[in-house]
């Protein structure tokens, strides 16, 4: 294979360069060609073969119709959206004092930038920043009693996702399509 930075630097391309190419494109074609004729005549055969990933019913009778799982690593504070915190408002403006994570400088503590206002009728304290999903809240699922041992944001999201603080686990997704199956074989 030539490097990318030689064909650059060339000031034509070479025949034997373009043939290169060629050949090298023309030997992945037929691997491509019999995978897809494979997945094709799979389908069409007879679906008698036991599919790990195909659909499958829940063990359990489904309350919900959709889950959706908003997760914004470096998103908006917690504590500016829906985790209100009246101390916060109190004691904005003094310092806290050094230790933990990296940081060892003295910080003010800040209070949130927007108010908080109970939301449809079950009353939950939702900032003004999102005042259109307020009047939502009683059709979403908000969790707010997750926690971790661990200061350390990478491995917090490792463990929200996969419930391990390690790598190379099985995250939420796979798990619900190992466990429902899915209508899409070509997703993880």
């Amino acid at each position: 294979m030539i490097p990318q930075s030689a064909i650059r630097n060339s000031q034509s391309t070479t025949r034997r360069a373009v043939l290169r190419s060629a050949l090298g494109g023309s030997l992945l074609l037929p691997g491509l060609l019999s995978q897809l004729l494979a997945e094709d005549s799979a389908a069409s055969a007879t679906k008698s073969a036991a599919d790990p990933l195909a659909p499958k019913p829940p063990h359990f009778a489904p309350k919900a119709k959709r889950v959706i799982l908003l997760f914004s690593t470096g998103g908006v504070s917690h504590m500016d959206t829906f985790d209100y915190k009246p101390q916060l408002f109190k004691a904005d403006g003094k310092m806290l004092g050094a230790g933990g994570g990296l940081s060892l400088e003295k910080r003010p503590l800040l209070k949130p930038m927007w108010q908080f206002k109970p939301g449809g009728k079950c009353g939950t304290l939702v900032s003004d920043l999102f005042p259109h999903l307020r009047d939502q809240v009683d059709d979403i699922c908000l969790i707010r009693s997750m926690t971790t041992d661990n200061n350390e944001h990478f491995q917090a999201t490792l463990a929200i996702h996969t419930g391990s603080f390690f790598l190379a686990r099985p995250s939420l997704g796979s798990w619900l399509s190992y466990g429902l199956g899915t209508f899409n074989q070509n997703l993880p």
